[in-house]
């Protein structure tokens, strides 16, 4: 389309639809609950986060405590790449871990809050994590799926 033309009126403008019919939170839901993964070849254990704006799910192989923020090292998953400062999350946002069975979230104190299925946690209280739950730090979403 040549400068300062307009498009043709019978031309769906994609940009209006896709804001108009895109919720990414219930899409990956969706995705999530539908999918089967094939699992693991070892007897690994395997939490995966979906995120939106990734193809790809994050991958976690037995995990048993690992910190969620913006700083790297052992133990600590750094969601700096994925533009999580402007998302609000903090540097030491929450702690995933693994005990009797089954995977908890705490969060840390964060200015901006943890958020398990648009319910905000209270600091340094764990709470167990089901298949498919969402969980928010600040504006940054995720969908809990394991095996």
């Amino acid at each position: 389309m040549a400068f300062g033309t307009q498009p043709h009126p019978s031309q769906k403008r994609v940009t209006e639809f896709i804001d108009s019919n895109y919720r990414a939170d219930t899409d990956v839901r969706t995705y999530t609950a539908i999918t089967r993964d094939v699992p693991l070849p070892t007897q690994q254990r395997t939490l995966r986060l979906h995120i939106p704006q990734l193809i790809e799910p994050l991958l976690l192989l037995n995990p048993i405590k690992i910190t969620i923020g913006r700083d790297s090292g052992a133990d600590r998953l750094d969601l700096s790449r994925q533009y999580a400062k402007l998302l609000g999350v903090s540097r030491d946002h929450a702690k995933l871990s693994y005990h009797d069975g089954c995977y908890f979230i705490t969060d840390l104190g964060s200015t901006n809050g943890t958020f398990l299925n648009n319910m905000r946690l209270e600091s340094y209280v764990a709470h167990r994590l089901t298949q498919n739950d969402e969980l928010r730090f600040g504006h940054f979403v995720a969908i809990v799926n394991y095996s």
